[in-house]
């Protein structure tokens, strides 16, 4: 069996799955890493359904009010950029308004998903999204049995969460290695469209790989066009031979309806954050202590390497980058023997390396290719992951109207990533906790704050100074997307 370590647990750059000696799922997970069957069965496969269904559960939530409904427009960026929609289930695709608070005393919000049961003794892996948030959750069993079940831990940035029943004997999944598949390999997605209890559908594998498509922040996605729809996310995308390659999380849509266009997370990468989840109750993120950047034709001529790779811009003051001999101008093309594309790629590679672990760089500098050993460090409180988009000068609010908003400088990188104009002037929101005055009202990640009670900022700590106790009067924020221009004002 190949290896795939990610964070403390596996490899990304190898292939299947190790799970490390401490692993709380540990022998619990039954792992068959052969390929997949390259020619369907004639007769269909309700075979492989039989034997996947039981391992696939509904998941039912409530959220103590109901937000008032929005449009399709007003959905959050990250999930729905340019046109991504999430399968939060919830009747109405419903969202909370900006500058709109719910009435007190409403009823709750119901929400449904989906889940893949990883270990006999109750461990269910599902998105984020699905249970974000929620005060109640139950699940629901193929065979009608329903249990209630508490978070464990998420991963916003992956979109993951592991939940767990109480419950023994319970039908874990097999799980197949999704680094093994091609595509135009057949591929089954089970879940609860619409509440829609263990519905399938078919498909093939359109394409793996696919990331930079601003759905959460480590991406990888496995591409199909099985039909996914609201109620599928968490559910298992299942090879023809009965196996999990993956977890359903995203569709491409125009109207939200289903395309023939999904996404979702392989299966090697899902179980190794949920491991990490069990284990520590977060994800510690990868540092390497870089700023990345596009490699053009123009800067690659100039810079007299050849023009594939991905650009160090520039290498952070007593960074593990520094300790390794990277430089600026440095271009990186492999990452642990695997080649890299683009931002993208060396971002996920790093990011979710475990702190302490050893990584092999293969770069040109100039027109020699070097080999670099980087001991990968932990992402610092007070700065951005290194290959992150936004890769420095971060600022973390604590107090005042802003509190539990992270904030950065907008520089050029960052304006183009956004689609913004060149001359835009602002501060980035890199995080916005949930629960905050700030979420409330509508600030999300990736949103630029331009004004501060009406006066321009530039600055993360300008946007702070000026965001501060105003007497009791609401703070007034004017924001943009790239696409239009927005006040919100925090009391």
């Amino acid at each position: 069996m190949k290896k795939t370590t990610l964070l403390s647990l596996a490899l990304i750059g190898g292939s299947g799955i190790y799970l490390a000696q401490a692993d709380p799922l540990g022998s619990n997970i039954t792992v068959d890493n052969s390929p997949p069957l390259r020619t369907g069965p004639i007769g269909g496969y309700a075979d492989v359904v039989s034997k996947v269904s039981p391992s696939i559960v509904s998941i039912f939530t409530s959220r103590d009010s109901a937000p008032a409904a929005m449009s399709q427009e007003e959905l959050p960026d990250i999930f729905n950029s340019p046109m991504f929609r999430d399968f939060f289930g919830q009747r109405g695709m419903q969202r909370p308004t900006p500058q709109r608070r719910a009435p007190r005393n409403m009823p709750k919000q119901q929400g449904l998903g989906s889940g893949v049961i990883l270990s006999e003794d109750g461990f269910i892996l599902t998105n984020n999204h699905v249970v974000d948030q929620a005060s109640d959750i139950k699940v629901k069993l193929d065979n009608g049995r329903e249990y209630v079940a508490k978070i464990i831990a998420t991963d916003p940035a992956s979109d993951l969460a592991v939940i767990k029943v109480e419950g023994k004997n319970l039908p874990a999944a097999t799980l197949g290695d999704s680094d093994n598949l091609l595509p135009g390999d057949t591929v089954l997605a089970i879940g609860s469209p619409f509440g829609l209890n263990q519905s399938v559908t078919s498909g093939i594998v359109s394409a793996t790989g696919r990331d930079n498509l601003n759905i959460v922040g480590y991406e990888d996605f496995i591409q199909t066009d099985a039909s996914i729809n609201p109620g599928n996310s968490g559910g298992a995308l299942v090879d023809n031979k009965g196996r999990v390659i993956g977890i359903n999380t995203a569709i491409f849509s125009r109207t939200g309806g289903n395309v023939g266009i999904g996404f979702a997370i392989p299966v090697n990468m899902a179980v190794n954050i949920a491991n990490e989840l069990i284990n520590n109750g977060e994800i510690a993120r990868g540092f390497l202590g870089v700023t990345l950047g596009e490699l053009t034709d123009e800067l690659a001529e100039a810079l007299d390497v050849k023009d594939n790779g991905v650009l160090i811009n520039d290498v952070v003051e007593g960074a593990p980058a520094v300790k390794a001999g990277f430089k600026s101008g440095d271009v990186v093309i492999q990452v642990n023997g695997k080649d890299v594309e683009d931002m993208a790629d060396v971002r996920r590679m790093v990011g979710l390396e475990k702190p302490g672990t050893k990584v092999e760089f293969l770069i040109n500098r100039g027109r020699k290719e070097l080999t670099l050993e980087a001991t990968i460090g932990r992402v610092p409180s007070d700065t951005v992951a290194s290959t992150s988009p936004v890769q420095n000068r971060r600022a973390d609010v604590e107090e005042g109207a802003l509190k539990g908003v992270s904030l950065g400088k907008l520089d050029d990188q960052i304006r183009s990533q956004l689609g913004l104009d060149d001359d835009e002037r602002g501060v980035v929101v890199l995080e916005v906790a949930p629960g905050s005055k700030a979420a409330e009202v509508g600030l999300n990640p990736g949103d630029v704050i331009t004004e501060v009670n009406r006066e321009e900022v530039t600055d993360p700590r300008e946007a702070i100074a000026k965001a501060k106790d105003r007497n009791g009067r609401p703070t007034l924020l004017r924001v943009t997307d790239g696409k239009r221009n927005r006040f919100l004002a925090i009391g």
